[in-house]
């Protein structure tokens, strides 16, 4: 055999061994890649969003997220500043966001009475603007709805004069089967709610 053709052979040889290398490491390579890629979409944090009405806010859950007493207490704060402070540009705007806070059953004779009593036409009437602010709230987390008990002072301005009312209430909050909105990032809802003297 002819020294050029087992020169030949053995380069041949030589680049087959090399072609077969350069092929492994870019199937290694691959399949290291495609579990990198794969391991970053499972651990990545996703942020689902939600739009409603035109605003958007997030709707991810916070797994682990043990709810204080105070976000009872800031949601049952919120709930009565939307319920009990407006004027007439924003009334139904701020009715609209409480009773989407408050089970049917007690809301829907809240809305009830706000309509036979015409305070919109009421606010409009008279320049009027209810406002509140909130004296003490107490909420007890041993028991399970959370008690709430809220004492409130709200003043009505009229045409300059201001007139005050106390409101008193005792409500109940759950955590369950209520989803999160901007007004409502905990995902709370009251179902239960009394007033009284």
């Amino acid at each position: 055999m002819p020294i050029e053709k087992v020169y030949t052979a053995l380069n041949a040889n030589k680049d087959f061994k090399f072609l077969k290398t350069l092929v492994y490491v870019c199937i290694t390579g691959f399949f290291l890649l495609s579990a990198l890629v794969i391991a970053a979409i499972f651990t990545l944090n996703k942020t689902v969003y939600v739009v409603d009405r035109g605003e958007m806010y997030t709707a991810q859950a916070h797994y682990n997220y043990e709810l204080s007493a105070l976000d009872v207490e800031n949601f049952g704060i919120t709930f009565h500043q939307y319920l009990l402070q407006f004027e007439a540009r924003n009334y139904y705007q701020h009715l609209e966001i409480a009773l989407q806070m408050i089970d049917d059953e007690f809301g829907l004779p809240i809305y009830k009475k706000f309509e036979e009593d015409q305070i919109y036409k009421f606010l409009l009437d008279n320049d009027a603007r209810y406002s509140l602010t909130v004296d003490s709230i107490h909420v007890n987390m041993d028991i399970y709805p959370y008690e709430c008990w809220m004492i409130a002072t709200q003043q009505v301005e009229i045409k300059g004069k201001v007139n005050t009312q106390k409101h008193k209430a005792f409500f109940k909050i759950s955590d369950r089967g209520m989803n999160r909105t901007r007004y409502n990032p905990r995902g709370l809802k009251i179902i239960s709610y009394a007033t009284f003297e």
